[in-house]
């Protein structure tokens, strides 16, 4: 029998607090061992007495040599299995790579074609399927020219104008988001990037600034080509004030792809629903009928000052008319481009998606390029809703490549 002299701090308590950090680091096989010694250890008897430890030596020396030996094994390698809503940043992609599509940008080829294949292309609405003069061709351009403008979408025959009205405001306040979020592959086609942000844990984590919630980026990503609908040789949906751009014909294509496959997917919708599909983030809307007009317009002005995309919704008319005496156009989506104050009188600034018809009340102009400024006392009179993409709280929504964070201050 051996002896050992308990020190202040016992053995037990020791071997308990090492047992913490040895199980993470080497697994169950570990905790099972140091589970053993801790055992072994409140097994033995402790003399009141002579303050003195009684155990097995020759028992006691064998665990540990077990333990040692174990901790000088390498650890073994873990298989790294990709699932669905565990995005990682793994460039490039691979066409056989099952869960990149949920994986974050960047990416230097999307998901691309097979080299002997094709691309499918989104059915076009059912009224069109028969119609004379219809085709799917290839569009030659480039997919920006000039950079990104909010005149560079220009709606088609198809009743989308909630999703371009959304994408026209994000152009308005972040167009690096369309240029980082829309690429051109190596094999001449394109991928586009629809995103899902959660939050799948509420651990508080801390930075430089402050508290916040890790969330988490999902990217649906479609790979397109340049065959677009034309009729007559000319975009059936929507295209750019310059003919040979194609980043906003490019983005509806994959939106229909994404929406279902077909441009009838994307035949009407809401804004907010735009908004969540494009950014990931839900959004607030704020009725006119009720609202106080100082409040809303001040509203707005907060909204675009920390760069929030706002859209606005008019309903339609009671008796079936498609346009107001003044020139807006019912059931209808226009963007919020800027609010601003003249002579104290408050005005806002809207685009149609059409790229042109355009308010001809107070404060109209006659460039009829769809972009117009009108009084906001009426822009709150003939419109029902404004809806404003709700991500104050999160850092790096704008940036496709990464996670954001929300913010808890």
């Amino acid at each position: 029998m051996g002896l050992i002299k308990k020190n202040k701090t016992s053995k037990i308590n020791k071997i308990k607090n090492t047992q913490v950090g040895m199980t993470h680091a080497l697994g169950m096989s570990m905790k099972n061992l140091t589970s053993n010694i801790i055992n072994k250890a409140r097994d033995l008897s402790f003399n009141q007495t002579t303050n003195y430890i009684h155990y097995e030596e020759a028992q006691m020396m064998r665990l540990i040599k077990d333990l040692v030996d174990h901790i000088l094994q390498e650890p073994p390698k873990q298989e790294v299995s990709l699932k669905p809503g565990k995005p990682r940043f793994v460039v490039p992609y691979n066409i056989n790579d099952k869960a990149a599509q949920y994986k974050p940008l960047p990416f230097r080829d999307g998901l691309r074609k097979f080299e002997t294949g094709d691309l499918s292309d989104p059915e076009v609405k059912s009224e069109h399927r028969n119609q004379s003069g219809l085709s799917y061709e290839k569009k030659t351009g480039s997919l920006f020219v000039d950079g990104i403008d909010v005149s560079d979408i220009k709606q088609g025959s198809v009743g989308d104008c909630y999703f371009l009205a959304a994408l026209t405001s994000i152009a308005n306040i972040q167009p690096d988001f369309i240029t980082q979020n829309i690429r051109q592959n190596t094999d001449n086609t394109y991928t586009v990037g629809f995103h899902k942000i959660s939050i799948p844990s509420k651990r508080v984590l801390y930075d430089e600034k402050g508290p916040y919630y890790q969330a988490i980026r999902e990217t649906a990503k479609y790979c397109i080509d340049n065959e677009l609908p034309q009729w007559y040789g000319n975009n059936l949906y929507a295209r750019g004030e310059n003919s040979g751009e194609l980043w906003a014909a490019l983005y509806e294509k994959a939106y229909a792809a994404y929406k279902g496959g077909s441009y009838d997917d994307i035949n009407g919708g809401t804004i907010a629903t735009a908004y969540f599909d494009l950014l990931g983030v839900t959004s607030k809307t704020h009725k006119h009928q009720g609202s106080i007009e100082t409040t809303l317009y001040n509203t707005i002005q907060t909204a675009l000052d920390n760069k929030n995309p706002v859209a606005v919704g008019i309903g339609p008319d009671e008796n079936g008319a498609h346009l107001s005496e003044e020139g807006l156009v019912y059931n209808h989506a226009y963007s919020v481009l800027d609010v601003f104050e003249q002579e104290g009188v408050k005005y806002i600034t809207l685009r149609n998606p059409y790229g042109y018809q355009e308010w001809n009340g107070d404060g109209a102009d006659t460039k009829n390029d769809g972009i117009f400024s009108m009084p906001f006392s009426a822009y709150k009179d003939n419109f029902y809703e404004t809806t404003i993409a709700d991500y104050t709280k999160y850092d790096g929504i704008y940036d496709p490549y990464a996670h954001p964070k929300y913010r808890l201050n």
